[in-house]
């Protein structure tokens, strides 16, 4: 419970103590659970939703031991023919040279493996599928047209029913075929086998024979290839003649070397040179005024003249401040100034003179370095063509000479060779052999009874938690006040059972003795399980309203038909038994239905209070020992205006006169007023229809009171079912007027 707001009668200090004396047996702590007690909870959570499906479950379980059942006399039978192939694997050799001892390889694996594949394959099923019209056993042709039929037997054969399994550690294989008839299983399985050993021995054949023509005419082509390399040896050795084409390659080697020197020293000289006249050309380009950075980059590349360059830049930059001064001192009409003018420009005149000079001397230095690098490059390139011609020259005959040994040591060692490889091939082959053909099975392996009722109730005990706990979890409905007090973090006050049997007005159910009403022991339970119910709720509002600070409690829903009516005039009635003054307010102004409980007149009521047409004594009506019931009054469209302008003030007249007021409100989805009511009484109650209030409501309802600052006491579950199995029920049931001894149905039993 949050926002606490007991400041009428109690300090906000009290109020822990308040809440824990509240519901002393309902408070839940979620914060500070340890993993011990978090995962009993977990599993008691799910012993519950188990539990609460309990019905569903056997349900399942019976459905699918039925259909175990069914399928076991409904489902054709399937028999299993299994045929036993043998794999021998002969490894043996014949050599004329003597070599190093190596253990044999095992490649029975691989060898397995590839007859297990080839038992499957197109080969060798076609025909037996043909012979047997396997398409039409295994209903692959089901729905076809005949074309389509025509095209699937067309196309490589693939049996459904047909497996090759090899035993563990062994060289057997065992073709197994399933089908309805133990005859026609048996058959299949044998032709398979027989085919597959037909097939492998045709195929080593074959393999054999091509070996053999493959290796002929490799021989052949070695053989011509041998005395081709012979005559393009001689040819070549007759076009050198006495020139040995490895000295006449060093040679140029060397030569190719001195040049590529040269040619680098010229490339340096050529950018050196590109340098300069670069520069040279950017100073060209620069003003006058920078001619004292021309004369210094000149002076720093070495250029000739570069100290006449700088003497005259000397000169220049002193009658540059001969200038100024001349400006300074006689104006700019003065024959001194005017001297002086016509002195900078002559030297500047000269200094660009001499920087143009020195730029095309730069430039043709560099033609001269771009012309000598250009032939030397030439008589590189040219040298090395040579060079690569007689390299390649060489290589070709050293390799024409290596090509002629080595093709004839080659032809002589596969001629001796393949020899011996003939007689070797005739002991290095697979041979497969029919050890066991099948025989026609007595006993069917499926469908089979021992297995199916296992499979059953093991899919029983897998689906079926699964199954409840996804139910549980789309249900959205609040239904065990577990779950509730665990969603809401709210204590749950009371679980008010459903019973049809009941009369439908609280008096009459609280005045019920069992004498009158003795002509049902269900009847007995029900109203004993209600008015224990009704104690509860008493009980767990009692020591707040004993202290003193509580004095009003208002009773509210989510929505209309949750039982908050009814449950309000039960209370108050209870509370009246036990000499407590109680005053029921009906302030559901929209739909009243206390008046009709007590048998009361509508009007006076609630909203002619609220009006201000009455004193609030007035729309009293008295109903037994200390219980007062105020009706609604009058339907009124300005409910809402009137209970936040006026409620507050009656609701403060009504707690000094009564020991306990009880408002019963609207639903908090369905009217405003409701939620201001929340606001102004010491505490609200929240009615929740258990097994059909959606939970989405209650949390929105829950949401709203406490937006509005109001304190939430807890929740009712009101109209439990299965309340022999809930966890809040009461199995011990108390009996009024006669006692209870026995029940049996269609009878009941009752002693004085």
């Amino acid at each position: 419970m949050q926002n606490l707001n007991l400041n009428r009668e109690v300090s906000l200090a009290e109020a822990p103590r308040r809440r824990q004396e509240l519901v002393p047996d309902a408070v839940h702590d979620f914060g500070g659970a340890s993993p011990n007690a978090a995962s009993t909870a977990s599993f008691q959570q799910f012993f519950r939703v188990l539990l609460r499906h309990r019905w569903k479950l056997v349900i399942l379980t019976t459905v699918l031991l039925i259909a175990a059942v069914v399928v076991q006399f409904t489902v054709p039978k399937l028999y299993e023919g299994v045929a036993m192939i043998k794999i021998d694997h002969r490894n043996g050799s014949i050599d004329t040279e003597p070599q190093a001892y190596t253990p044999p390889v095992d490649d029975m694996d691989q060898i397995m493996t590839t007859e297990m594949e080839l038992a499957q394959s197109d080969r060798v099923l076609h025909d037996v599928a043909e012979k047997y019209n396997l398409w039409e056993v295994e209903k692959q042709t089901r729905g076809m047209s005949p074309a389509e039929i025509v095209a699937l037997r067309a196309a490589p054969v693939e049996l459904r029913k047909l497996k090759v399994k090899r035993p563990p550690n062994s060289n057997l294989l065992n073709i197994i075929y399933r089908a309805n008839d133990p005859k026609l299983a048996a058959d299949v399985a044998n032709a398979i086998a027989e085919s597959l050993v037909e097939h492998n021995s045709d195929t080593a054949r074959a393999s054999l024979a091509a070996t053999s023509k493959t290796v002929d005419e490799s021989l052949e082509q070695m053989r011509a290839k041998m005395q081709q390399s012979d005559a393009q040896l001689a040819a070549y050795e007759s076009e050198l003649g006495i020139v040995d084409p490895e000295q006449r390659a060093t040679v140029l080697t060397s030569r190719l070397k001195d040049l590529t020197a040269d040619l680098t020293i010229a490339q340096a000289d050529r950018v050196n040179r590109q340098a300069t006249m670069r520069q040279m050309q950017a100073i060209q380009s620069s003003p006058p005024t920078e001619a004292l950075a021309a004369a210094q980059v000149a002076d720093s590349l070495g250029m000739p003249n570069s100290n006449a360059l700088a003497e005259a830049v000397g000169k220049l930059n002193d009658a540059r401040a001969q200038f100024a001064s001349a400006k300074s001192y006689y104006g700019t009409g003065h024959p001194e100034y005017l001297r002086a003018q016509q002195n900078v420009a002559e030297l500047e005149n000269q200094v660009t003179a001499m920087i143009g000079g020195a730029a095309q001397r730069s430039k043709v230095a560099y033609m001269q370095g771009l012309d000598r690098e250009e032939k030397l490059n030439a008589l590189v390139n040219q040298t090395k063509s040579e060079v690569d011609a007689m390299q390649a020259k060489a290589a070709q005959y050293d390799q024409l000479k290596e090509e002629a040994d080595s093709q004839r040591k080659f032809y002589d060692e596969l001629y001796n060779r393949t020899k011996i490889a003939d007689i070797n091939k005739s002991y290095d082959s697979a041979v497969a052999q029919v050890f066991s053909p099948a025989r026609p099975p007595q006993e069917h392996i499926f469908p089979r009874l021992i297995i199916d009722l296992p499979v059953a109730l093991l899919l029983a005990c897998l689906l079926g938690p699964v199954t409840a706990v996804l139910l549980d979890m789309l249900d959205t409905k609040f239904s065990n006040p577990a779950d509730v007090a665990s969603r809401l973090q709210l204590d749950i006050l009371a679980v008010v059972p459903e019973s049809k049997w009941l009369p439908s007005s609280p008096s009459e159910i609280n005045s019920m003795e069992l004498a009158p009403y003795g002509r049902s022991t269900r009847l007995a339970r029900a109203v004993a399980r209600y008015k224990e119910a009704i104690r509860v709720f008493r009980t767990s509002l009692t020591y707040s309203i004993d202290d003193g600070w509580l004095k009003s409690i208002q009773v509210t829903s989510s929505v209309p038909g949750e039982g908050k009516t009814t449950l309000t005039a039960a209370l108050a009635l209870s509370y009246a038994q036990i000499g407590k003054k109680v005053l029921l307010i009906d302030a559901d102004m929209r739909r009243p239905m206390s008046h009709r409980f007590f048998r009361i007149p509508l009007t006076p009521g609630l909203s002619d209070v609220l009006e201000g047409e009455l004193d609030f004594r007035d729309a009293i009506t008295k109903i037994e020992g200390g219980l007062a019931v105020m009706p609604a009054g009058p339907a009124s469209s300005r409910s809402a205006e009137l209970v936040s302008m006026h409620f507050a003030s009656v609701l403060a007249k009504a707690t000094r006169e009564y020991d306990l007021v009880i408002v019963d409100s609207p639903p908090v989805m369905g009217a405003a007023e409701t939620v201001e009511i929340s606001r102004i009484v010491d505490g609200s109650v929240v009615v929740v229809n258990s097994g059909k209030s959606g939970g989405d409501l209650v949390v929105a309802t829950t949401a709203a009171i406490r937006r509005a600052h109001g304190q939430i006491l807890g929740l009712v579950m009101n109209r439990a079912r299965d309340f022999g199995d809930n966890t809040y029920s009461y199995s011990y049931t108390y009996t009024y007027g006669p006692t209870i001894e026995s029940e049996t149905p269609g009878k009941s039993k009752v002693a004085s």
